[in-house]
């Protein structure tokens, strides 16, 4: 006696060959479009103090390095700080110019140029025309206080996958 194999009606041939592969097709399809449409990066992002709505982003690397810039309020000097981003973060490198700019964002060193690390969450700031912040990452300045007129902002590091 042979074994009862049961039969494939024309319906199930279709579901099995036709209709399953295409699903299934279409399953991946629209997992690797979703997929290329985030990517894991890193980016500073400027936002607004208090609706936290975002202002602008700068794709950048850990461990790259960028400049913020902006005249001191009280003196008139130039100061310019230096940072290095982490994954989670920045290390405040260095700054020349005004100490009382240094203090004022509580941060720590010796007395003129200071060269040393101390790790940063995030880097608040009020940007205004006469204090002309501008960020400089790479070979592009973004002018900080053109951004939102005296609101204050915050820099940060965002990463991980990101759209």
């Amino acid at each position: 006696m042979g074994a009862n194999v049961p039969r494939l009606s024309l319906r199930g041939w279709l579901v099995f060959t036709v209709a399953l592969p295409a699903l299934g097709s279409l399953l991946v399809w629209g997992f690797f479009s979703l997929w290329h449409s985030f990517s894991l990066a890193t980016q500073l992002e400027i936002r607004e103090r208090g609706s936290e709505r975002t202002l602008l982003t700068v794709p950048i690397e850990p461990g790259e390095k960028f400049v913020l810039s902006y005249m001191h309020s009280l003196d008139g000097t130039e100061v310019r700080e230096e940072y290095r981003v982490e994954s989670s973060g920045f290390t405040f490198l260095s700054y020349t110019g005004s100490r009382a700019a240094i203090e004022y964002r509580g941060y720590t060193g010796p007395k003129s140029r200071v060269e040393f690390q101390q790790g940063v969450a995030e880097i608040p700031l009020n940007p205004e025309p006469t204090g002309r912040q501008t960020l400089y990452i790479r070979d592009k300045s973004y002018a900080l206080w053109q951004l939102k007129n005296a609101a204050p902002i915050r820099i940060r590091v965002r990463s991980g996958l990101l759209r």
